[in-house]
C-alpha cells in the first residue's frame, strides 16, 4: 500500500457482519485475505475459505475387558463401554466407520496408537 492510512480518503462503504450493518472506511487486500478498517477503527480479516485451515483433532479409545484365564479381550460386557469409543466413553463407532467431512478435508498425520502411560493400560 502506497499511503498511509492517515493520509487515505474515508469513503464509507456498507458491509453486513453477523447481521449488523458495519460501515468499512477503509480496505486493503492481498491474494488470499482482506483486511477492513470500519469507523470505530476495528480491524476486520476476511480469508477465502480455500486458504483457511481448520483443525480438528479425532481420538478414538479402544476399550477391552480383562478376564481371569484370558486375559484381555475385545468382547465385552453389555454394560461395558463400546470397542471403540471417545476418552469418555459416551460416543461409540468403529475404526473403519470414521469418514472425512468433505472432499476439502485431508489427515494431516496417519493414524498411530498413543501409548501414554497416563490413558492405558501397562497389559
Amino acid at each position: 500500500m502506497s499511503e498511509h492510512l492517515s493520509d487515505a480518503q474515508w469513503k464509507p462503504e456498507p458491509l453486513i457482519v453477523a447481521g449488523e450493518n458495519v460501515r468499512i472506511c477503509q480496505i486493503a487486500a492481498a491474494p488470499h485475505a482482506a483486511f477492513a478498517l470500519d469507523s470505530f477503527g476495528a480491524v476486520h480479516l476476511f480469508l477465502l475459505s480455500s486458504h483457511l485451515t481448520i483443525r480438528q483433532k479425532v481420538e478414538v479409545y479402544s476399550n477391552q475387558r480383562w478376564y481371569p484365564m484370558i486375559g484381555w479381550s475385545s468382547r465385552t460386557l453389555p454394560t461395558d463401554r463400546a470397542s471403540f469409543s471417545n476418552e469418555d466413553g459416551t460416543k461409540s463407532g468403529e475404526m473403519t466407520g470414521f469418514h472425512l467431512k468433505s472432499e476439502g478435508w485431508r489427515w494431516e498425520e496417519p493414524w498411530i496408537i498413543d501409548v501414554d502411560v497416563r490413558k492405558h493400560d501397562k497389559e
